[in-house]
Parts: C-alpha cells; sequence; structure tokens
C-alpha cells in the first residue's frame, strides 16, 4: 500500500509541475506538450487511485 500511495502522490506532483511550466511559458507549442503530459500523469494517478481504494476495500 505504501508503494501506491507513495506513486499516487508523486504522479500529482509531477502534474502539478508541468501545468506550472505551461502557465508560464508563452509559447503555444510547449504550452500543448506540458497540459497533455498533465493529463497523461493524472490519468496514471486515477489508475494508482483505483487500485488504492481496491486494495483498502479489501483490508476490510
Amino acid at each position: 500500500m505504501e508503494g501506491l500511495e507513495y506513486a499516487l502522490k508523486d504522479e500529482q506532483e509531477t502534474v502539478d509541475f508541468y501545468l506550472d511550466i505551461s502557465d508560464e511559458t508563452n509559447d503555444p507549442y510547449i504550452k500543448e506538450v506540458f497540459r497533455r503530459a498533465a493529463a497523461d500523469e493524472q490519468n496514471h494517478a486515477v489508475w494508482f487511485l483505483y487500485y488504492f481504494i481496491k486494495n483498502k476495500r479489501a483490508e476490510l
């Protein structure tokens, strides 16, 4: 469970990092690349959250 929790937090921090980069640039191409990367990382976070919750329920 610790590994899943770490991975979930790491993905969320990466999303924030990529969105910060996207917000700071004036280059439309770079802005879009980092927004897409952030969306991809957010998708990973959703999967980690799914497995985290599934494992928590199994412990009950």
